[in-house]
Order: structure tokens, then C-alpha cells, then sequence
């Protein structure tokens, strides 16, 4: 026969189980995307270390995506920075994971530049409700700590 004690060990590895593989697909399901990589524009992405502090003087340390596009050879090239913007809402300062900009690298690519596109701390995969370009509200906007935080 079977025991009580085996049929509830069974009945918990079987709900374990099944809950590892729910949570798993849900897991996956919640990660972002990975975003494309042109190859033909040699586009890399680096992991900087910055440290920000916002207009309250809370200071934190982030490990920001730079995605860099060069021309084909060893240099040396001239370089452009092409930086986002600020977002309207939270929520579009999760998205998205990182900044590209393909198709004005490409352009600049084509020209002969390197070009640097920084997400920065606040945005995208850094996106974790501190936000170092506050500046305080429209009434009285302190738009110092902001600018050094950008």
C-alpha cells in the first residue's frame, strides 16, 4: 500500500514543480526583449560605471549601457554623442532597455564618425524609481543638480 506521508511528499514535489515552472515562464515572460546588434555598424555595448547624485543630495553608483557604432578599421575617427531626452512619464523611463538610435548612427556611421549613445542612470535597465534629472517641480525648478546629474 501506499502511505499518507509519501502521497503528501509527492503532492508537495508536484506543487513545487509545477511552481518552479510557473514561475520560470512568468519570469521570462517579465524580461526585456534583448534588443537587436548591427553588425554591420560593429555596434557594442559597454557597461560604465557612474555615480549621480540628485537635487535632494542622494547619491547612487550605476553601471550605465553605452552602445557604441564605428566604421569598418582602426581609426582614428571623430565621434558624435547622441543623447536621449527627458522622458515625460515613469513609466516611458523604463522603455526603452537601452537607447540605440540605429538610423541616425547609421548616417553618422557613413560619414566616417563613431557614435556613443549613453542610456542614462534613471532610464531603461537603470530604471528603478531614482530619478537624478528631477528638478523639483515647475514652480521652482532647481535645474543645476539636474544638468550636472545628466
Amino acid at each position: 500500500g501506499c502511505c499518507p506521508e509519501r502521497m503528501g511528499m509527492k503532492l508537495l514535489r508536484g506543487l513545487l514543480g509545477f511552481g518552479a515552472c510557473w514561475w520560470a515562464m512568468w519570469a521570462h515572460a517579465q524580461a526585456p526583449a534583448e534588443l537587436p546588434v548591427a553588425k554591420d555598424l560593429h555596434e557594442v555595448v559597454h557597461r560604465i560605471p557612474v555615480s549621480v547624485q540628485d537635487l535632494y543630495g542622494r547619491r547612487e553608483q550605476r553601471q550605465i549601457p553605452v552602445t557604441v557604432f564605428k566604421p569598418a578599421g582602426d581609426g582614428p575617427f571623430p565621434m558624435v554623442v547622441l543623447n536621449h531626452g527627458r522622458a515625460t512619464s515613469r513609466e516611458k523611463m523604463a522603455q526603452p532597455t537601452r537607447f540605440r538610435y540605429e538610423q541616425q548612427a547609421r548616417y553618422f556611421v557613413g560619414k566616417g564618425f563613431v557614435v556613443m549613445v549613453p542610456t542614462r542612470v534613471g532610464y531603461g535597465e537603470t530604471y528603478d524609481g531614482f530619478d537624478p534629472e528631477t528638478n523639483g517641480g515647475c514652480s521652482q525648478p532647481r535645474i543645476e543638480p539636474m544638468s550636472l546629474a545628466a
